[in-house]
């Protein structure tokens, strides 16, 4: 939601702005949500219930069906693997994967086009990107499974805390949504199409700290997403100024969540914390459950 860099968006008022942030939501859910992402997450919450067993034999088969559609259709891994005399039957377990190369950023750098599959034409793609955090950034392509099983993932997570689908949340992540030179309230946007209020973190300040709180007690949010620094930084603050909002849950990710940040959260919030680790390559998913002793690692996700 990168619209507050747009000249138009930042002239716009603010039910204008609203608007705008909930026409890019509806896009998302029908994008993210519709029958694909519905079938995807009704199978993720049979199969949260396998065996150890029946998880393996789920994985082997989801990795066999992949490697047969890489050697055909993506001109990277059918060159590797017919230079190092492989056929798709040669890897149908997770042992097997030693035969082929490790994917390093170099490789996708220097490989390019040849990683993307050939029948791609076939599928509506999006971009994503990395972070960056490791000093150089990669941009890659997904298409609309990939989004939905991703969505699917998280709203499980969720669902698996208490979250009902679709339930009133507020997100204090990295989304631009209001004008970075702003200086006044509101630093937040309703998504009307995701029931989502959309606060801006790169306002939070302890002057304005108030108007967040008065915000999140209005829209009654029953969870709060967000990176852990700021939802620390909201709640130390909040506490501060002896300052309470009640609210269910509240989902971290994207940064370590350190106990000190989880104490004054629950606190704050009278909420408890699910945190969950992933990657904007998609390779891994992992999540807390009630039991808060540590994540589990998601199988269906990706082979850890």
């Amino acid at each position: 939601m990168k619209f507050a860099e747009k000249s138009w968006y930042q002239r716009s008022p603010v039910i204008v702005q609203s608007a705008v942030v909930s026409l890019y939501g509806l896009g998302g859910r029908i994008v993210r949500n519709g029958a694909q992402f519905r079938h995807i997450l009704e199978e993720l919450e049979e199969s949260e219930w396998y065996s150890a067993d029946q998880l393996q034999v789920m994985q082997d088969e989801k990795l066999r069906k992949l490697i047969a559609h890489c050697y055909e259709y993506v001109p990277f891994y059918r060159s590797v693997m017919q230079e190092r005399g492989l056929v798709p039957d040669d890897i149908t377990t997770r042992q097997d994967l030693a035969k082929l190369p490790i994917l390093t950023k170099d490789i996708v750098r220097s490989e390019g086009r040849s990683l993307v599959s050939d029948d791609i034409g076939s599928r509506r793609v999006f971009v994503g990107r990395t972070s960056g955090t490791t000093g150089s950034p990669m941009e890659f392509l997904r298409d609309s499974c990939s989004v939905s099983f991703e969505q699917a993932a998280i709203w499980r997570h969720w669902k698996l805390a208490g979250l009902p689908l679709w339930g009133r949340r507020a997100t204090l992540r990295g989304d631009p949504v209001v004008p970075i030179l702003q200086t006044e309230p509101p630093f937040w946007r309703h998504n009307v199409a995701e029931k989502q209020l959309v606060m801006s973190s790169f306002h939070l300040s302890r002057g304005v700290i108030p108007d967040y709180v008065r915000a999140l007690r209005r829209f009654q949010p029953l969870a709060l997403q967000a990176y852990p620094s700021s939802a620390y930084y909201l709640a130390r603050t909040m506490l501060e100024l002896d300052m309470r909002a009640s609210i269910n849950y509240v989902f971290t990710a994207s940064e370590p969540l350190y106990p000190k940040q989880r104490e004054v959260i629950e606190e704050a919030f009278s909420c408890e914390i699910f945190d969950s680790y992933g990657q904007a390559e998609r390779v891994v998913f992992a999540m807390e459950c009630t039991e808060h002793s540590g994540l589990h690692v998601t199988p269906e996700y990706g082979l850890i």
